[in-house]
């Protein structure tokens, strides 16, 4: 729209609620704090861009050694709309143009400066174990149909990876309690309220 190839500037929500805190809190050994990022915001609230930028940053300044980051929803063309912002911003920048490749035709967009690069996922969870994250964007977690591309993503996938981050972006879906998306939320309202504690669970809501 109007704001094409304008510099990408955070809201002030986006600012304080989300990437001060997701990389901004350390714990004593100078690790972040936070693995899981949960955010639920309304439409047209800069949703698909922010995990762009965010997607790029864990690519590119990240300091990680070899980074992967996976862009994942319930379908491969809804996470290509984060893929296509992504590729928009690297094409855009200067110093982003000569440090990335854009591949269109895979989806895939590498750094060859530090042998990283980031992919998006089809939605079928079985064709995914073995991969090696050190970022997972999840857009829409309330559209999956069920937990298995989630549980195949998250469980024990950060065991080589000191600092990975499970970033879920989702507007609000059907109050379905038995969905993952429910379960995803309720804990990180739970967690926003004090009812429970994880320290590593960072939630807006």
């Amino acid at each position: 729209g109007e704001w094409v190839d304008k510099p990408f500037l955070l809201l002030p929500w986006q600012w304080k609620e989300v990437i001060l805190p997701l990389f901004g809190t350390l714990r004593p050994d100078g690790r972040r704090r936070y693995r899981f990022a949960y955010v639920e915001i309304p439409k047209k609230n800069g949703k698909t861009p922010l995990s762009a930028a965010v997607g790029l940053y864990m690519l590119c300044a990240d300091r990680e050694a070899s980074p992967e980051v996976y862009l994942a929803a319930s379908d491969r063309e809804q996470a290509g709309y984060i893929y296509r912002y992504a590729a928009h911003m690297a094409q855009g920048n200067a110093t982003l143009s000569k440090t990335l490749k854009v591949v269109d035709s895979r989806k895939r967009i590498i750094n060859h400066r530090n042998n990283g690069f980031m992919q998006v996922l089809s939605s079928e969870s079985y064709t995914k174990h073995g991969l090696n994250p050190s970022c997972i964007i999840f857009d829409e977690l309330h559209a999956q149909p069920n937990d298995d591309l989630w549980n195949t993503l998250t469980s024990g996938t950060d065991t080589a990876r000191q600092q990975q981050v499970v970033f879920v972006m989702s507007t609000a879906g059907i109050f379905n309690k038995e969905s993952i998306w429910w379960r995803t939320r309720e804990k990180a309202r739970q967690i926003r309220d004090g009812i429970i504690r994880q320290d590593n669970f960072l939630p807006v809501l």
